[in-house]
């Protein structure tokens, strides 16, 4: 263990959305961040191929990366607020889970929102059925789900309070991440809106106001870390901006260590990277 949180990268946006993977990995390994996703994105893996899933995941061990979270990504039809596709989501979300246990992830990240023509009751309700239903796979995986509360749009969760009265109807497999950005948005002191998920935040998304890179807008990250300290995070922290340049990519981590010595280090920096390498 270090002396440092681990800070992972989240290929959100900017110069690096449409990167390859290998690309993205080479330069965030150049950086100095601990990992990043996997991304269950058709550019990046075949999810449904055990060998690709395993090429993958060799091509972050060889950078030194550690993969700890798997990323659901928005396919169309393949959403768990949508009752016409709650079978397929099912089998979508069981994918990510058994992506994760093989990439060495103890996370899948959803973010689900309400899809066109679907009452926001019924995608509430259908989305706790098919999370709450995927408890069994994620205790024998060793998984947890992280459920994002996101503005502007129609989503599905907008605040930390609506995040925790989902959380409570689907099980303790689910928890939330917190994202600095939409804490912004949402005019939620960054603080208070940590300290709303005590006992319940994975994930912490570090992002400044229009997804800049940290410390480039008006996000108030030093209450944001308050509060992570207050409430004893120990989950993963990760940068998910949208940045111009690639020097933004490391001017970011630097930005987030300064921030995150506050909390000191953490178990879940388990350096899984470099033992599989």
């Amino acid at each position: 263990m270090t002396d440092a949180r681990p800070i992972y990268w989240s290929p959100h946006g900017g110069v690096a959305r449409d990167w390859a993977p290998q690309r993205l990995f080479d330069v965030v390994a150049g950086a100095g961040y601990a990992g990043t996703e996997i991304w269950m994105d058709r550019r990046w893996l075949d999810w449904s191929d055990p060998a690709d899933v395993a090429r993958i995941t060799a091509d972050a061990r060889q950078r030194h990366l550690e993969t700890p979270v798997v990323c659901w990504r928005r396919v169309p039809g393949l959403e768990p607020t949508d009752p016409a596709h709650a079978i397929d989501a099912t089998r979508y979300l069981e994918a990510c889970i058994r992506v994760g246990a093989a990439c060495g992830a103890d996370t899948v990240l959803c973010y689900p929102g309400v899809p066109d023509g679907v009452p926001y009751r019924d995608a509430w309700s259908t989305c706790r059925d098919v999370l709450a239903a995927l408890g069994p796979a994620c205790r024998d995986a060793g998984i947890g789900i992280a459920i994002e509360f996101e503005s502007p749009g129609p989503v599905l969760l907008g605040t930390p309070l609506e995040t925790l009265r989902f959380i409570a109807e689907t099980g303790d497999h689910v928890s939330a991440c917190a994202d600095t950005y939409h804490l912004h948005n949402r005019g939620i002191d960054q603080g208070e809106g940590v300290r709303q998920l005590e006992g319940h935040l994975r994930l912490a998304h570090l992002s400044d106001s229009e997804r800049r890179t940290p410390g480039e807008g008006t996000v108030d990250f030093p209450s944001f870390f308050a509060g992570l300290r207050d409430v004893r995070f120990d989950g993963r922290l990760f940068v998910q901006c949208g940045p111009a340049s690639v020097a933004e990519i490391g001017t970011a981590l630097d930005r987030a260590r300064a921030w995150a010595a506050v909390l000191g280090a953490s178990a879940a920096g388990s350096g899984e990277g470099d033992a599989a390498d």
